[in-house]
């Protein structure tokens, strides 16, 4: 999750460019499949009052990877909180 910080962040500093004191927490659903790609991604109660910011939150989620597993898939609600400064 670490590693990608980064697309996470532009897509909070896309919402600050509308609204400067843009701040809240955007909560992400997703499904990690056994072969260690996300099949699913959604919005899970995010906070934000900004709808784009957190549809590209969700999106970016679908370009994660992790380790592959053989026991099936893994559900996983993820929160991130977005502050300006």
């Amino acid at each position: 999750m670490r590693q990608n910080l980064g697309r996470f962040r532009m897509c909070y500093s896309s919402g600050l460019g509308r609204n400067p004191k843009l701040q809240g927490l955007v909560s992400v659903q997703f499904v990690v499949a056994p072969d260690g790609s996300v099949s699913s991604a959604s919005d899970g109660g995010s906070k934000l009052p900004d709808a784009a910011v957190v549809s590209c939150v969700v999106s970016v989620f679908y370009g994660l990877s992790f380790p592959a597993r053989d026991e099936g898939i893994v559900r996983v609600q993820y929160p991130l909180t977005f502050e300006p400064g």
